[in-house]
């Protein structure tokens, strides 16, 4: 069956579902729990029992008492250890591929941007946007992160989230996630999006216009500001800076530096608070 069969069957199916003498549905909400396996969700059933008064773990979360549940496999045709690139690109387009890369086929080489438009799949965004619907991307983390940019963009690299972060070699020849964002051919674009990482859509000499005093100033090395951020922030800077070093192109929104915005946090600072505050 084609990737598009693939989800209307799936979408049938869940309509199937709901009782005849039942309202019909207006809107379908897909909740994606990002690296939400079985440890973290037994881990946060028993937190929840547990400010309850219980024990914790005979208490049911709201949604394992769906009356359909299942568990799914989650690897990339490359990796028994999945990715968000991966695995977001296999639930919107309906073909499993490989970890790295949104919504292209597996044939695809990480980082080939010579091939990534023969190689794209069709989303679900981009079907509902061209049947007339509108859409919507809700997310906790960046609007360029992996999992809400499966939805819109086709790269083979889920780096690229803005031209800063395009290899010299590939400049002007591949667009980035935030371009393609912007750029959203299909329907009316994207209607509804709330998210972070304001920075990937900002020129690098624009200071960010909420934390001015959070974006690197321009000129700064980025080997050192990077630096700095690795430190503070365990080894991994993936998703969380920007080479403010590079020039700002003009194919794109340039992006600078995308810094935690933990309170009391300065610019380059390379330590970090004993945990970041909790949600209110």
């Amino acid at each position: 069956m084609s990737p598009r069969g693939l989800r209307a069957a799936a979408c049938c199916a869940a309509l199937a579902a709901v009782p005849a003498t039942a309202e019909a549905p207006r809107n379908a909400i897909l909740f994606i729990g990002d690296g939400m396996g079985v440890s973290t969700v037994t881990a946060a059933r028993i937190l929840e029992g547990q400010r309850l008064g219980g024990p914790g773990e005979e208490h049911s979360l709201s949604f394992e008492r769906f009356d359909n549940v299942a568990l799914v496999k989650t690897y990339t045709t490359d990796a028994q250890v999945s990715d968000s690139a991966g695995t977001m690109s296999a639930i919107v387009t309906g073909v499993k591929t490989r970890s790295g890369v949104l919504s292209v086929g597996p044939g695809l080489a990480r980082g080939d941007c010579a091939g990534t438009a023969a190689a794209a799949l069709p989303t679900l965004a981009e079907e509902a946007e061209a049947a007339g619907m509108r859409t919507g991307i809700v997310t906790t983390t960046t609007v360029t992160h992996a999992t809400p940019a499966a939805l819109y963009a086709h790269v083979s690299n889920r780096n690229w989230e803005s031209d800063a972060d395009l290899p010299a070699e590939h400049d002007g020849t591949c667009m980035d996630i935030a371009r393609q964002f912007v750029e959203f051919p299909f329907g009316d674009g994207i209607d509804v999006v709330l998210g972070g990482g304001r920075g990937a859509f900002l020129p690098g000499d624009v200071a960010d216009p909420e934390y001015p005093s959070r974006t690197a100033p321009v000129g700064t090395d980025a080997t050192s500001w990077k630096s700095g951020l690795r430190e503070g922030r365990g080894g991994n800077t993936s998703g969380t800076t920007r080479n403010c070093g590079r020039p700002t192109r003009t194919a794109s929104c340039s992006a600078c530096s995308r810094v935690p915005t933990w309170p009391g946090r300065a610019t380059g600072m390379a330590t970090r608070p004993a945990s970041p505050p909790s949600p209110r």
